[in-house]
């Protein structure tokens, strides 16, 4: 198992020095930014690229909130634990006792322990105090089963499609093909509307946050009496004869505590594609995201994930890499195609079981397309 280990050096020089070599003894390999450059601050995209390779992240919290890199007005241990948050790895937390916290570090170490799902946390005093906390962490994890459980729903879970929605009638028949997954608590969530008004602000720092969006990518706000939504643009066309990948188009809330994510399917001159293995590793982030922007402390959620366009075609295997010159439509019309639950999940479902889930949601949503 691949760990990173996060944390600004200043204030913990001695705890970080402390934990390659017990990581190494304990059967597991260690990633930190010692590894991959000699300077005393790494490149944002060196962190990312470390957390992106792990199997496991391991925090710690000391005095100290570290360098703000101008790309998402983060520190590099925020940017580290949202991408950890956002791949669904299984992030151990340990908080330094004893010390006073600068704003942003208590700011960080709030918002971690508010997240509620997905983190183990715990304090530590010193370097020893910490490696026994890091060895049984570590051996609990690798001996721990998965979270994911299913259980049949007693009835059917409404929800809002976003044909359904204020003024995006249209959008279910809009050019290219569409991906919406929703999220619905079990126990709905009333959201009062002093917090639907300062949804957008959540929504904008969530996609930003996660990496989900460019930091410098435009973004379009909307709140009204059905709830609070963020569009993502779309980007420029892609040259004739390439494929142009699927993309995030927007997220929503509504008062109720549903989550709405869609996102446009992989395209080329011939239309959109329905594949299976893309499908999957999309639904898993779109799930990661809506955990992410979620009010709701429900224990179990309903799930549902829908299609639209009129030109789509499943493509079986892996997606071509330049514009097909022939496809069969096994599909032509301008209605949707949507898979709704028959079973509930748990909150891992948004976090370390995303990736086990989302492939089931593309297999049902591939499955639905090919029947309709």
């Amino acid at each position: 198992m691949k760990v990173f280990i996060s944390s600004v050096r200043r204030g913990l020089e001695s705890e970080r020095d402390a934990l390659p070599g017990l990581i190494k003894a304990i059967g597991h390999e260690p990633i930190a930014f010692e590894q991959f450059t000699a300077q005393a601050m790494p490149s944002r995209q060196a962190c990312m690229d470390g957390v992106d390779a792990a199997d496991a992240y391991v925090l710690l919290l000391g005095e100290f909130y570290g360098h703000v890199f101008p790309e998402t007005g983060q520190s590099a241990t925020h940017d580290e634990y949202e991408r950890a948050r956002q791949r669904g790895i299984p992030r151990l937390v340990f908080v330094k006792s004893g010390v006073e916290m600068d704003p942003q570090q208590r700011a960080l170490a709030e918002a971690i322990g508010d997240y509620g799902t997905g983190s183990f946390w715990a304090t530590f005093a010193g370097v020893g105090e910490l490696q026994t906390q890091v060895a049984d962490a570590l051996r609990e994890l690798a001996a721990r089963p998965g979270k994911l459980d299913y259980q049949p729903l007693a009835g059917p879970v409404g929800f809002a499609w976003r044909a359904d929605w204020p003024n995006q009638q249209h959008r279910s028949r809009e050019p290219g093909g569409v991906v919406e997954l929703h999220v619905a608590p079990l126990s709905p969530t009333a959201i009062s509307g002093r917090l639907m008004r300062a949804m957008p602000d959540r929504l904008i720092g969530a996609l930003r946050a996660n990496g989900t969006v460019p930091a410098y990518a435009g973004l379009d706000p909307k709140v009204d009496e059905a709830g609070a939504a963020v569009e993502v643009p779309t980007g420029g066309r892609q040259p004739l004869g390439t494929v142009q990948a699927g993309a995030l188009r927007g997220v929503r809330l509504s008062p109720t505590g549903q989550v709405s994510v869609w996102w446009s399917l992989p395209s080329d001159g011939m239309g959109a594609m329905l594949n299976a293995g893309e499908l999957a590793e999309a639904c898993a982030r779109a799930l990661r995201l809506a955990g992410s922007v979620g009010v709701s402390d429900a224990a179990r959620y309903a799930v549902a994930v829908g299609a639209s366009g009129s030109l789509i075609t499943v493509v079986d295997g892996s997606l071509p890499l330049a514009s097909r010159t022939s496809t069969s439509f096994g599909f032509r019309g301008d209605d949707p195609v949507q898979v709704a639950p028959d079973e509930s999940v748990p909150a891992a479902a948004f976090d370390n079981g995303a990736d086990e889930f989302g492939r089931e949601l593309a297999a049902a949503l591939v499955a639905a397309y090919r029947s309709a």
